[in-house]
Parts: C-alpha cells; sequence; structure tokens
C-alpha cells in the first residue's frame, strides 16, 4: 500500500465525520475515484452498523468501539501535525501525497527499503514558482530526479545533467503529475562521478528561456552499485538467418536490463528484421567504403569496409497486462513469478545488419538465482520476387490503378482500372474513400486489398491474407512513397484490428501516391535463454 493510501486512510474517520476543509475533502474524494483498493475499505467503514448486540456480547463490541476511538484520536493528532508542517491541513496532505507520487511506484520498493535514495531537498525559483529537488535515485541501469512545484505550471522541466568529471547524460524520458510533481529519467552516472550539476529552466524544448536555474549536489554512485548484480553470460542462438546474442544482464535496485545483439546476413539474402507487428522494422541496407582511406580529421573508415545504409531506433513500451505473445517476458525462476515488463530499446550499430536490443523490466529479488528470459515476437523478412504496386490517387475523380503483368498499356506505365467503384466518397468529415478490391501475390499466398481512405494527415489500408499460415505468423511490409520514389509516410498497424494499417503523412498535402508490398515477414519461433548465476555479483 502506497504512503498516499495510508495517508487517505487515516483521514477518513475525519472525513466521514465531516471534520476537514472542503479542499482536503476534494482530494479525498478525487483519490478515491482513482483507488479501488481505497474505495473499498471506505464502504466497508461506512457500511451501517448492525442491531445492537445482546447483552453477553457488549465486551467485544466496546472493545471495538475503543479501537475507533484510538484511531481517530490517531488520526486527529497526524491532522495537526500536517496542519503545524504546511500552514494548513491540505496543503500538508497535498505536499507530503504529491511529494511521494513518483516514488509510490512499484519499482522503487527495493530503494526504499535499502534507503537508497539521495535527500537533495533543493529548493529555487523559476518565473515565481518555487522548484524543489525532492531526491534522486542513481542506478546501475538509470538516474532519477524527483521535481516539486510550488504551484501547477503549462511547461514541463527542461533539464540538462553534467557531473564533476566533464560527462553529460541524455534525458531518457520523464512523468508529470498535476503539472507539479515531475520525475526526470538520465542515462546512469558513471562510477567515477561524486557531484552532479542539475540546470533547469521552463519552456518548451527549442524555445527560447527566460529563466534558468542550477543546482549542485553530492552523489554517492557506489551506494546503489553494490546492491547492483551484471551477469555476462555468453549465450548465443541462430534462428533461421538471425543470430541472437545475450550479451549483458544488469539487476538494478529500481529496473532490470537485458542486452541482446540481433545479427543477419549481409549478403540480401534477408531483407530486413522487424520486432513485433511493424513495431520496429529495420530493413537489410548496406554501403561499401571507398577503398581509399579518408582523409585526417575525418571519419574513420568503417570496420570491414562496410556501413549502414542508414541510422535507426525504435522505442517500444510494454505492459505486462498485454497479450503475452505481443512482448519479451522475465521469468524469476526462484521466486516462480513474473517480472514486469516496461519497454524496449532497439537500435542500429556501426554494422550493417545489425541491431542492439535493450529489454527493460522492473527489479528483481536480492535473493533471485535464476531468471528466464523470452524474447519479443522478432519477424525475419523476405523480397517479394514481384513488382505489386498500387496507384492511389485520393483526387477528385481519381481511383486506384495496379502495376503488374496484366495491367499495363504498351508504354509499360500504369494502366487505368475501371473506377467506377472507386469515386470519391467525401464525408462530411473529409475523409475519402477508394474502394480497391485487388490482391498482391507473395510465394505462400496473397494480400487482398480491401479499402483505402485518406483522413487529415492518415491514409490507412485495410486488408485480409489468403494464407495457410497460423493467424500473426506472416506480416506484410508495406511502403508508401510519391511517384518520384520519395517515401511519404511512416506505417503502423492498429492495434484493435490487425488487418489495417495506417501510414502517419510527412506532409498531408499529398493526395497521389503508390503503395507497394516490399517484403513479407515470418514470425521466428520464440527463443528463451535461462540464467542461473547463483550467489554471483560484481
Amino acid at each position: 500500500m502506497s504512503k498516499e493510501c495510508n495517508l487517505v486512510r487515516e483521514l477518513f474517520p475525519l472525513y466521514a465525520e465531516q471534520l476537514v476543509s472542503a479542499e482536503t475533502a476534494a482530494y479525498i474524494e478525487d483519490h478515491l475515484a482513482g483507488c479501488p483498493a481505497c474505495t473499498r475499505e471506505w464502504e466497508g467503514l461506512n457500511r451501517p452498523l448492525p442491531d445492537p448486540l445482546p447483552q453477553e456480547n457488549r465486551t467485544s463490541h466496546q472493545g471495538f468501539e475503543r479501537k475507533l476511538f484510538t484511531k481517530l484520536k490517531k488520526t486527529m493528532v497526524i491532522a495537526a501535525l500536517l496542519i503545524v508542517m504546511g500552514g494548513t491541513g491540505i496543503a500538508g496532505a497535498s505536499y507530503l501525497a504529491g511529494k511521494n507520487i513518483g516514488m509510490d511506484d512499484p519499482v522503487y520498493r527495493f530503494a526504499q527499503e535499502l534507503d537508497l535514495f539521495t535527500e537533495i531537498n533543493a529548493t529555487k525559483t523559476v518565473d515565481d514558482i518555487q522548484i524543489t529537488v525532492n531526491k534522486g535515485l542513481f542506478d546501475s541501469t538509470r538516474s532519477v530526479i524527483f521535481l516539486q512545484f510550488s504551484d501547477s505550471s503549462q511547461s514541463f522541466p527542461q533539464v540538462t545533467l553534467a557531473d564533476d568529471q566533464g560527462n553529460q547524460y541524455d534525458e531518457k524520458s520523464g512523468k508529470g503529475w498535476e503539472n507539479k510533481y515531475f520525475m526526470l529519467e538520465f542515462e546512469p552516472l558513471k562510477p567515477e562521478a561524486q557531484a552532479v550539476n542539475l540546470s533547469l529552466a521552463l519552456g518548451e524544448a527549442g524555445e527560447e528561456t527566460k529563466a534558468r536555474t542550477e543546482y549542485t549536489f553530492p552523489v554517492d554512485v557506489v551506494k546503489t552499485a553494490q546492491y547492483t548484480r551484471i551477469i555476462y553470460p555468453n549465450q548465443e542462438k541462430t534462428v533461421a538467418s538471425l543470430r541472437i546474442s545475450l550479451e549483458k544482464v544488469i539487476l538494478g535496485v529500481s529496473e532490470s536490463e537485458v542486452r541482446l545483439k540481433l545479427d543477419w546476413p549481409t549478403d540480401y539474402s534477408v531483407a530486413g528484421i522487424g520486432v513485433g507487428r511493424g513495431e520496429a522494422y529495420f530493413p537489410t541496407s548496406i554501403v561499401k567504403a571507398p577503398d581509399t582511406p579518408p582523409p585526417p580529421g575525418e571519419a574513420l573508415p568503417p570496420p570491414g569496409g562496410l556501413m549502414s545504409g542508414y541510422a535507426s531506433a525504435s522505442g517500444i513500451n510494454y505492459s505486462s497486462d498485454g497479450p503475452p505473445e505481443n512482448r519479451p517476458a522475465l521469468y524469476d525462476l526462484t521466486k516462480r513469478s513474473e517480472v514486469e515488463v516496461e519497454n524496449g530499446e532497439y537500435r542500429t550499430t556501426q554494422f550493417p545488419c545489425q541491431v542492439e536490443a535493450t529489454l527493460k523490466f522492473a527489479p528483481v529479488s536480492q535473493e533471485t538465482e535464476e531468471l528466464e528470459v523470452l524474447l519479443p515476437p522478432i519477424y525475419l523478412y523476405q523480397k517479394v520476387a514481384e513488382d505489386n504496386e498500387l496507384l492511389l490517387d485520393f483526387r477528385e475523380n481519381g481511383g486506384s490503378s495496379i502495376n503488374d503483368k496484366d495491367n499495363k498499356d504498351n508504354k509499360g506505365n500504369m494502366g487505368n482500372i475501371d473506377n467506377k467503384d472507386n469515386e470519391d466518397n467525401m464525408g462530411d468529415n473529409g475523409k475519402k474513400e477508394i474502394n480497391l478490391s485487388k490482391s498482391m501475390a507473395y510465394p505462400e499466398g496473397e494480400i487482398i486489398l480491401e479499402k483505402a481512405w485518406r483522413e487529415n494527415d492518415t491514409v490507412s489500408i485495410s486488408y485480409r491474407l489468403s494464407s495457410a499460415s497460423a493467424p500473426g505468423a506472416v506480416l506484410p511490409h508495406f511502403e508508401l512513397k510519391s511517384n518520384q520514389g520519395m517515401k511519404l509516410g511512416e506505417a503502423r498497424f492498429d492495434r484493435e484490428n490487425p488487418n489495417l494499417l495506417i501510414f502517419s503523412l510527412y506532409e498531408p498535402g499529398s493526395e497521389e501516391m503508390i503503395l507497394s508490398l516490399d517484403s513479407i515477414g515470418n514470425l521466428l519461433p520464440r527463443e528463451k535463454f535461462t540464467l542461473d548465476f547463483g550467489d554471483s555479483k560484481e
């Protein structure tokens, strides 16, 4: 149970007797609206009392009254303390609850138990708002800073972090509550850091800010490092043409991190790999470096003389409540439980056809000695032998035409298909539809394109697969390009409808475009790694 829940429940007797201010009552009611556990507790306390007890049972009933009176006295003492601390009861209650909103996340449970948070409690004023840096947690997988504003602000704090050794740390993510309480996450500090400087301003990223302030405070990285376990499993598996290497596992006090490398051939026998249903896609693209070395002072030649034709990174937020077939998993075999999954980061490296994957989970118990890592769903893509292209024309009187050997005119251009069923279907909301009813073939089956529609800055394609493969085992990769071959948008699959593809357009005004079936992905068998590390620590 969180500290906020404890506080609210202690206030129940005063709340029941209407002895709290209107602001405090509103605070309690807001909490009850979002907390089923406290709601059940309140409903239990608020139930009508049973009929009067017979004489022989009055002793126990009197004991209950004494217990309730003791709890009421305790609550009144807490309320009095809050008044002294915060000026008013609600000010103190809000401060205490807000201060712990971010820290009440279960991932910080072990850090709380081990007293690993760094107390900072430094306050400065920016744009008439008092900003307090409450606490920090400097884990081996991340650095976390907790901020509190005296008043709500529509501006998210813009923060940079550097240590006394001159190292800069990138901000990875951030969360806010009530526009007053913030949690900012950065890269983990270097072991040699002894103090950090936090520079803070208010305003949107990229905007010129009026005021900036700085906080400098000491840190003790070793305090959390002593509870961190780092394992180098040196395990590798090959599935079809994909080599999977489990390189490092970091078991921190607030987060567990699993690092892998995915390698596939550079001979173009594989068109690319994908993680999940189009959530991260990495095509095969290789550039051969010139034989002559670069001039002094320029970039070093790539290893092996080959480099990737692009650099890409994708982040995927996972949830343990989601379907297990769509996410990675970490099982604590010692405690016989699943560890909460958080997110995955996937990025290319300096080597072509190689992706680094970092899977993040909640922390595991210090007593855990055996883990099992289940990889996320991975698709291996193969190029489609024949060109499969479809012209989508969302202009007035436009429609679609298909590019294949049976539908070309004698000049080799895309021939016009009878568009009597593809005339404008313009709704009041500006949505324009094209009925397609066309198919694209691939070796194991065909894709039947049903309908396309353009709405605001998106183009949606509904389709279905005609294949003997199990649902979800085959995933098409489409591209949307201009007549000049320029990519027009990024694709994603709809979460609720697996047969709906949505392109977010780079230029919302685009109305004529070419949809092409680039490759077909086949789902690989789900692999897992087992780690038995006993009492090993580093």
